[in-house]
């Protein structure tokens, strides 16, 4: 008897994503990176390892992004390692980068999380070096379009949110957009799943409020000004339970 071309396609379905290749995380090996490589020439992107031809022309066009982009990896292998180190997968086999295991060669649970992670990180790193000043091509975000909370303003200087997600979803993504690499089915889960990660950098997106005046003066709102500013908790904080849940629950694998 022969099987019905539904079945046969959700089969194949089924086994492209379970043995695609895990390309998109491998520019996590950018933790790597020894301190002695200055990446302050564009020759340089082309000692990086685990990048893919469309990274690597990012780097060449966005040099100065580099040095986030590498510092951005390093905290993912962090979070990752702090998120499951009480639990039997505990994320080790992330450092093995880029040469990984099938726990995240496949269309696992567990690489499910990596990309989710990965794509989170690098945003909420750009971001927040554009507030910091280390990018030159970006600067503060803008003035929140939503009125500030009862009696203050919008002030100080924002996580650049749009820059961040922009520039951190074209470097993370574009291994995932090369024509030649991959089958469809795994593109789209794996961007998906990096989306997810975003998604969940955006819910995160904590009201600062501050108040730039005297200590005392403070204490009087008519005396203080108090300013407001949509910033994210520092990455190494960690994620929470509840933010890292909902990552888990959005996934794709």
């Amino acid at each position: 008897m022969r099987a019905r071309p539904q079945v046969c396609e959700a089969l194949l379905f089924a086994l492209a994503l379970q043995t695609g290749v895990c390309y998109g995380i491998k520019w996590l090996a950018l933790s790597k990176t020894p301190s002695a490589l200055a990446l302050n020439q564009t020759q340089h992107c082309k000692q990086l390892e685990g990048l893919v031809s469309a990274q690597v022309q990012l780097c060449r066009s966005n040099l100065e992004l580099m040095h986030t982009v590498v510092h951005a990896a390093r905290e993912v292998m962090k979070a990752c390692r702090r998120a499951f180190a009480d639990m039997r997968w505990n994320c080790s086999s992330i450092e093995l980068a880029p040469n990984y295991l099938l726990d995240l060669e496949r269309g696992t649970r567990e690489s499910a999380f990596v990309y989710a992670l990965s794509a989170a990180a690098i945003s909420h790193a750009i971001a927040r070096a554009c507030t910091s000043g280390d990018l030159p091509g970006c600067s503060c975000g803008p003035v929140p379009g939503e009125p500030p909370g009862p009696g203050n303003r919008w002030g100080g200087c924002a996580d650049n949110l749009s820059y961040g997600l922009l520039m951190g979803a074209k470097f993370s993504d574009a291994p995932m957009k090369v024509k030649k690499t991959g089958s469809q089915a795994n593109k789209l889960m794996r961007l998906h799943n990096s989306e997810v990660g975003r998604q969940a950098l955006r819910a995160s997106l904590l009201v600062n409020s501050r108040c730039q005046a005297w200590e005392a003066a403070c204490a009087l709102p008519s005396l203080g000004s108090h300013q407001e500013q949509k910033v994210w908790p520092p990455w190494k904080e960690g994620r929470t339970s509840k933010e890292t849940d909902k990552i888990k629950n959005n996934l794709a694998a």
